[in-house]
């Protein structure tokens, strides 16, 4: 999955939302000093069974890391 510069995809193997997410927000570039830390939500996606029968939750947020 594609992204901008200002947004991160996480991806959890065991369907958790706040793996997910926490994953998400170590790729986002830091904030500036003067600038306030605010992130979006902008997807949820869940990946139904691979041919390995994996199943993934990702997320695409955006905004400022921290």
């Amino acid at each position: 999955m594609a992204t901008k510069k200002n947004e991160a995809v996480g991806t959890s193997e065991k369907l958790s939302f706040d793996e997910a997410m926490l994953d998400a927000l170590k790729k986002l570039p830091p904030a500036g000093p003067e600038q306030p830390i605010i992130i979006k939500l902008e997807e949820i996606i869940f990946q139904p069974g691979d041919i390995a029968g994996r199943s993934y939750l990702s997320v695409r947020i955006s905004g400022a890391g921290v």
